[in-house]
């Protein structure tokens, strides 16, 4: 429904996609901003799995994994963006390469780099 607003057009399925990444990740922040209200249980947050972005138990509070990527984007931009697009986006490397006009590769690289950097940061 997000995406119903969208006023620009998608050159291709990658862009397309690449748009749904941000919106998802704005519908799951939204929904723990929600949920983390007084009203709703305040603390009681329910956490979410992202497989390789968090710790031992494999659960992430996604209000935390914003503001990893928040920090992560300040510091290294096309990183986060390759996080949201394979995490949010659900893009392959391919397409995640394709998107971004990258290589493979390069892609790979960043990828390694920034999800070891959010490991570190969501864990402690």
């Amino acid at each position: 429904m997000r995406l119903s607003g969208w006023q620009g057009e998608f050159d291709n399925e990658g862009h397309f996609k690449a748009v749904a990444a941000k919106a998802m990740r704005q519908i799951l922040l939204d929904r723990a901003r929600r949920r983390m209200a007084d009203k709703r249980g305040g603390a009681d947050l329910q956490r979410t799995t992202l497989t390789g972005l968090a710790d031992d138990r494999g659960e992430v509070d996604i209000v935390d994994l914003h503001d990893a990527l928040c920090e992560l984007e300040a510091l290294d931009p096309l990183g986060a963006e390759i996080v949201e697009l394979r995490y949010l986006g659900g893009l392959s490397v391919t397409e995640t390469a394709t998107q971004l006009g990258m290589s493979r590769s390069a892609v790979q690289k960043s990828w390694r780099l920034s999800r070891a950097w959010l490991e570190t940061r969501l864990a402690g």
